[in-house]
């Protein structure tokens, strides 16, 4: 039985949130659209925000026709029996997406109470702004779509949660339909308790070590699976496995030229003996190799990115490891960042002893003797020092991005003393490079721990084999053009 929630979830804080009323014209926000659905629902979808075809209550549009007569009957799901709201009760002007604090502002103005009030058996979030909301780890939807978990929302809680991308996606980006339907299907499965996660089958027992010297072992007859790391234009390492759960790491960085010409030879031979050769983005892989002058045949490649482009799936490696084969990987910001800041907080350190203060010579205008001279902080002190203190105080400060800014080319409208300030910026830094002989450090593999940096790349070439295993099933009628295609145009 439907219940109207409005009169409970204004009552005392009327019908529009801080952010609304902020507004000099509040008109140009859209007129508020209420939640729909039983006071008694197990089920509650979470939307962004009303389109401009909602008045009475949300989804009556496009996406709204695309919800009722597709993606819940995949649930086993009627509109009558499930509750439907919005983070934001109304659309902020010209039809844009919500900021932080718009969301913020009306989710705890009005959905924390409705959650309260239902306390739903699972709360379904519908697209980016919708999961958004929740606490903890970002949710990134390529890797979490219709995968179920506990959290809490705005500080309430614990619900269970599922993540979904939005229905009004699929009218926009086709190839994404199949992934809202695998969502919305989950959704069924789990109200019905036959939902499961894939399970990584050799966590705790993988195998990835470095080849030092000579050759691994290799089975031509089967497919051998390959990926590289490159840092600042160079080869830093490549990877490779023919089993699950397994790794070999060939690392270049750091070797002499004789080393790097043996484990080359190595590769080369890897390539042309196995029959099969499998990548996660070849193309990108091949054109690595093939500038170092390493020859791959285009015709025993397989390219894992393409698997999944054809079968509508994320083609990332990261959220296809993880969606279907039950691997936790780490990106390479979050394996790298740190590192590589200790270095950047080391180095800064350093280089501020180098730099000489400014010494401008005096004299006297009435006696026309010397003064003593004036000394000054070098400019690029200050650049350095404000650096340090934000990576200090905001784990998220990016120095590599501000010291980029002093290549950048001043705004015309830069002021006379701005542009001499940047000119002895720019000195000084071509100053560093040549007196201490060596720029800002960049993130990269080369800071991490060995152990950290061997996982993470073998992980790659790991992941790889299993989503090969997984998604490259039945390949020939994935690439065999279907009878009733034959005449199309």
């Amino acid at each position: 039985m439907a219940v109207d929630f409005w009169p409970y979830l204004t009552r005392g804080v009327g019908a529009r949130c801080s952010q609304c009323i902020a507004r000099l014209d509040p008109s140009q926000f859209s007129h508020v659209v209420p939640p729909a659905g039983p006071a008694d629902a197990e089920v509650v979808f979470v939307g962004e925000a009303p389109g401009g075809q909602e008045r009475d209550e949300p989804f009556q549009g496009n996406a709204g026709q695309e919800l009722d007569n597709h993606y819940l009957p995949l649930a086993k799901l009627e509109r009558s029996e499930v509750y439907i709201t919005n983070v934001c009760k109304c659309r902020p002007p010209s039809n844009r997406t919500p900021n932080v604090s718009e969301i913020n502002a009306c989710a705890q103005h009005f959905l924390v109470r409705e959650l309260d009030r239902l306390n739903p058996k699972l709360v379904v979030l519908m697209g980016g702004t919708a999961s958004s909301i929740v606490d903890g780890n970002p949710v990134d939807l390529e890797s979490d779509h219709g995968r179920h978990y506990r959290g809490t929302i705005l500080g309430r809680g614990p619900y269970d949660i599922m993540p979904t991308y939005h229905p009004a996606l699929g009218l926009h980006v086709s190839n994404r339909i199949d992934a809202i339907e695998e969502g919305f299907a989950n959704v069924g499965r789990w109200l019905a308790g036959t939902y499961s996660e894939p399970v990584d089958e050799w966590a705790g027992d993988e195998e990835y070590i470095y080849l030092e010297q000579g050759v691994g072992r290799l089975w031509p007859r089967k497919p051998v699976f390959i990926d590289s790391e490159s840092e600042y234009g160079e080869l830093y390492s490549w990877q490779y496995t023919q089993l699950p759960g397994v790794g070999i790491m060939v690392k270049e960085h750091g070797d002499s030229g004789d080393h790097i010409k043996e484990k080359r030879r190595y590769l080369q031979r890897v390539l042309n003996e196995c029959q099969s050769i499998v990548m996660q983005n070849a193309i990108v892989e091949v054109a690595a190799f093939r500038a170092l002058g390493i020859h791959v045949d285009w015709a025993k490649v397989t390219d894992t990115m393409q698997i999944a482009y054809r079968r509508a799936m994320s083609q990332g490696l990261k959220p296809l490891a993880r969606r279907h084969c039950g691997m936790s990987m780490q990106s390479y910001l979050e394996v790298t960042n740190q590192a590589s800041k200790r270095k950047v907080k080391e180095w800064i350190v350093e280089v501020v002893d180098h730099l000489p203060p400014l010494v401008t010579n005096r004299v006297s205008e009435k006696t026309g003797k010397y003064l003593k001279p004036s000394r000054k902080e070098n400019p690029m002190v200050a650049v350095l020092d404000g650096i340090l203190r934000s990576m200090h105080t905001n784990p998220k400060y990016d120095p590599w991005k501000r010291w980029r800014e002093h290549r950048e080319e001043l705004p015309t409208a830069a002021t006379p003393a701005a542009i001499e300030t940047k000119k002895k910026q720019w000195y000084w830094r071509e100053w560093l490079l040549d007196h201490v002989g060596s720029d800002m450090p960049q993130r990269g593999l080369r800071h991490v721990e060995p152990t950290i940096a061997k996982w993470y790349a073998c992980r790659d070439a790991d992941a790889t084999c299993r989503v090969y295993y997984t998604i490259g099933k039945d390949l020939d009628s994935l690439w065999k053009v279907r009878e009733y295609d034959w005449n199309a145009r």
